[in-house]
């Protein structure tokens, strides 16, 4: 089994690289390196979805973005999980 850490945080990046673990900064730099074979593949989201919609630019409809990369990943299954408010 591999594990493979989607996060663009530095600090955080470096401290799981030093761990052991492939980081990678998004979805398609995760695609580009060919690391992984997504048909069977989880992409486990936790806590990301919300932080998406918050954060997000819609001049460049980072939401959009977001969605069409996850689709194009061809994951063989996504684990959701995340917070929800009003």
């Amino acid at each position: 089994m591999k594990y493979v850490i989607i996060d663009n945080n530095a600090d955080f990046a470096s401290k799981a690289e030093e761990r052991g673990f492939f980081v990678s900064p998004g979805l398609q730099e995760l695609r580009k390196s060919g690391i992984v074979d997504f048909s069977k593949a989880l992409l486990n989201m936790s806590s990301v979805i919300h932080e998406v919609y918050s954060y997000a630019d819609p001049f460049y409809d980072d939401v959009g973005v977001f969605w069409t990369d996850v689709q194009k990943c061809g994951f063989k299954a996504i684990a959701i999980r995340d917070m929800s408010y009003d």
